[in-house]
């Protein structure tokens, strides 16, 4: 295993009763990578990132993490490993501010058993200005927010607790393109200065092409390629999505 190596897939296969959802799959990121992960409706991209975040075990093959073997019993397990996910429900509380949802599960609690309101409050407002995310007040109320200041709330909180690998599920899925590119520059962002590895999952190859390293396509549940952006061309990329025909590589 190369050392700037974090995630490795080998061989996954899962199976649900009758429909065989992945099949032989390898999948690998590195430190400081951006990988897209893409496919059509079907194509076992959701499969693929619940079994490295911990939802489900694979039938067959193996996954190792920082060089080491790794069984992803639990999300609790991948956790603390530094695998976190960003599912597309985002996992906030609305009626909750900025500060409750960043602390959720990791509040800053007193002896007396009192939340340390005033540390928490300027924590979160650390991390907002260290990441770029517009929002003018950590006390503002969830549900009060854009859609590309929720998302950046998830991604951040994520991002923040000695995460070494995220899984973004459709990071920028209904927001206007404006939202979508501070999310996305946000991702970059990530990745530069917290030296993450990063897998974005998405359908939308206009918004995946832009910040990945490296795309891997699946199809059918079973591993395409996997291809720099700069290898060929959108059109090519869709026909390779879609099977309608071969990819025709770059020299």
């Amino acid at each position: 295993m190369s050392p700037d190596l974090l995630l490795e897939v080998r061989g996954i296969s899962k199976r649900f009763g009758s429909v065989q959802a992945l099949e032989n799959v390898n999948f690998n990121v590195g430190k400081k990578e951006i990988v897209g992960l893409v496919g059509d409706n079907g194509a076992g991209k959701s499969t693929l990132m619940k079994i490295i975040a911990g939802n489900y075990l694979p039938d067959e093959g193996e996954i190792r993490f920082e060089g080491k073997k790794a069984i992803l019993r639990t999300p609790q397990v991948a956790k603390k490993l530094g695998i976190e996910t960003v599912y597309q429900d985002l996992a906030l509380c609305e009626n909750l501010d900025v500060t409750a949802n960043y602390f959720l599960g990791r509040e800053l609690i007193t002896r007396f058993n009192a939340l340390q309101k005033s540390k928490m409050r300027k924590k979160a407002e650390e991390i907002l200005k260290n990441l770029s995310i517009e929002i003018s007040s950590v006390r503002k109320i969830v549900q009060f927010l854009s859609g590309g200041q929720r998302q950046a709330i998830a991604v951040g909180r994520a991002a923040s607790w000695g995460a070494k690998l995220l899984l973004l599920d459709e990071p920028t899925s209904a927001l206007g393109i404006r939202e979508s590119h501070k999310v996305l520059n946000l991702i970059k962002k990530l990745r530069e200065e917290r030296e993450l590895g990063v897998v974005v999952i998405s359908h939308n190859l206009q918004h995946v092409l832009p910040i990945a390293d490296r795309v891997v396509i699946l199809r059918h549940g079973q591993q395409v390629g996997s291809y720099r952006p700069t290898d060929t061309t959108y059109d090519e990329f869709v026909k390779l999505i879609s099977g309608e025909e071969a990819i025709h590589l770059k020299e």
